[in-house]
């Protein structure tokens, strides 16, 4: 099959939301949003808890509470023990162990950008909590969010939040799958509508033939079956792509087009270090991980 490297403007449908669902109404600014100092990167696995040191605003922040809750009940139950007194018991995926992270990480994220909503932040196994469900390939009409037990529209009003707290104007976005930055930019603030528009539209370009000669020979393999995949007649025709749209930057992904989480944890750091030479750039960029769908 051809490849056309000039390809014409695709257009998308916009489809209506579902208004009714468990977690209508339930995230607010209040409630919403995740500090990264709780998070270990969810690539690594979740490794005992640690009695060094509570985690960096521990008692700041509503949403955790009820995570507290939840794992001291969890110990209890499982007859683990042994926190030094005064510390709570924490999830372990989200406890800072130094046995999690490389001794040179830094122990805090840039306190400029320190809260992600939580509908993009890396999922806490212990804790069930709604989250987006994005599949890239599609336009942000097409996201989803959990709502247990079924998965509903992404409603209007969470599009609208803000995506980190403090609000910002702007955010880079990087990742381990690509090579390319994303940029978020909103002079009122950016929210998850912008973030998850802005992935769609930079992952939507058509890839140059100069990258695509310049990609290994697997790579494009697995980028023209993509490409040949969201273009088959057994896409649905309103998310199905046109064969004159060419290959884009998204086929490079092959299947890894769900959107997992964004995230700045310690071990992000070190990422975000060695993509972004800028010192004033690293503290607006985050980390964006995606999945297999």
């Amino acid at each position: 099959m051809p490849v056309n490297f000039f390809p014409s403007s695709g257009t998308g449908r916009k489809r209506t939301q579902s208004e009714s669902h468990p977690y209508k109404g339930m995230l607010n600014m209040e409630n919403a949003y995740v500090p990264m100092q709780y998070f270990g990167s969810p690539r690594f696995a979740p490794l005992p808890l640690s009695p060094g040191q509570p985690p960096v605003g521990y008692g700041q922040h509503p949403a955790f509470a009820q995570q507290v809750a939840a794992a001291a009940g969890y110990q209890a139950a499982m007859g683990q023990g042994g926190l030094a007194p005064g510390f709570p018991a924490y999830p372990w995926a989200q406890w800072p162990s130094p046995n999690m992270y490389p001794m040179d990480l830094p122990p805090q994220m840039d306190t400029r950008a320190a809260s992600i909503h939580v509908l993009l932040a890396p999922s806490n196994p212990m804790v069930q909590q709604p989250h987006v469900l994005y599949d890239i390939r599609y336009k942000r009409e097409k996201a989803y969010m959990t709502a247990n037990p079924m998965a509903v529209k992404l409603p209007d009003e969470y599009v609208d939040h803000p995506a980190t707290q403090p609000q910002v104007t702007k955010m880079r976005l990087i990742c381990h799958d690509i090579p390319w930055r994303i940029t978020v930019a909103n002079n009122k603030g950016v929210t998850i509508g912008d973030v998850l528009e802005a992935i769609h539209k930079e992952l939507h370009v058509p890839l140059t033939e100069g990258e695509w000669w310049i990609a290994q020979e697997e790579e494009r393999e697995r980028a023209l079956a993509a490409y040949q995949d969201n273009c088959s007649e057994d896409v649905p025709e309103d998310m199905r792509r046109k064969l004159d749209e060419g290959v884009k930057r998204v086929d490079w992904l092959g299947k890894r087009t769900m959107l997992m989480s964004i995230s700045r944890t310690p071990v992000d750091e070190t990422f975000i270090k060695a993509r972004i030479p800028d010192k004033k750039a690293q503290a607006e960029t985050w980390v964006l991980d995606l999945g297999e769908v």
